[in-house]
């Protein structure tokens, strides 16, 4: 595993949230035919307000916890408040939020707020708090996920205070395809018992994973084709639905 390459696969990573959620917010203000030709087909907006009424009030920015654990299967990001230690983290291997919209543009004021949230102790109702994902780099805003991105703008490192979450190491996980439906499954052995589990947008983990050390396994037989496809399309729906302030 080369650390160089998997930093830099994380945050690849990071960055196809702000993608994804750039996309998302262009399709889902377009008309039928503008989203067959997007490319990304099984989302929609399934919520009884409208998608422009939900923009009035808040940036489309999907939740951190839950972008990770459906993008990168098997893992569980949370914090635990027993088992936090500090950290200073590079901010651009931090999947974070902004919905909040009004934010001042204040160069002076941003950063002197930035530096008094990294002189928080572990007790303050608002300091920084993240889980980290097993040996992976990567790490998931629990708690400041909308100043992610201001650390990011003027390259800051962030101190936070981290709970360390398990993830599968790579010799137990194998990637797999799935010929004609063009998917990709990631596949946990726990002693005989093997799981699976479709990447709903493989264009964003795929370099992760293999950064990470995951190796291709067998593919998927064409006749379990459809069963993937429709949890493909499940997942990229439940994605588009787990908004922050929503």
């Amino acid at each position: 595993m080369n650390m160089n390459n998997l930093e830099q696969a994380v945050k690849f990573f990071v960055y196809s949230k702000y993608s994804l959620e750039n996309r998302l917010t262009h399709i889902l203000k377009s008309d039928w035919l503008s989203v067959k030709l997007s490319g990304i087909t099984g989302i929609k907006w399934t919520r009884e307000y409208s998608f422009e009424d939900f923009l009035k009030q808040y940036n489309f920015s999907i939740s951190p916890f839950d972008f990770v654990r459906f993008c990168l299967p098997f893992s569980n990001p949370h914090y635990s408040y027993n088992k936090l230690f500090p950290m200073n983290i590079d901010p651009f291997l931090v999947v974070g939020g902004t919905y909040k919209k009004g934010y001042t543009i204040d160069s002076a004021e941003v950063l002197k707020t930035l530096d008094t949230l990294n002189n928080f102790d572990k007790e303050h109702q608002s300091a920084t708090r993240y889980s980290k994902v097993g040996d992976i780099p990567l790490f998931v805003a629990n708690q400041g996920k909308n100043r992610v991105s201001a650390y990011q703008m003027f390259k800051k490192q962030i101190r936070a205070y981290v709970t360390q979450t398990e993830y599968p190491q790579p010799k137990y996980l194998r990637l797999h395809y799935v010929p004609y439906f063009n998917l990709f499954v990631l596949s946990l052995q726990s002693g005989e018992q093997i799981e699976y589990e479709v990447l709903p947008f493989p264009e964003y983990t795929l370099t992760l994973l293999k950064a990470y050390g995951v190796q291709f396994g067998d593919k998927i037989p064409m006749d379990k084709g459809y069963f993937f496809f429709k949890h493909w399309r499940n997942k990229r729906i439940k994605i588009c639905n787990y908004l922050m302030a929503s």
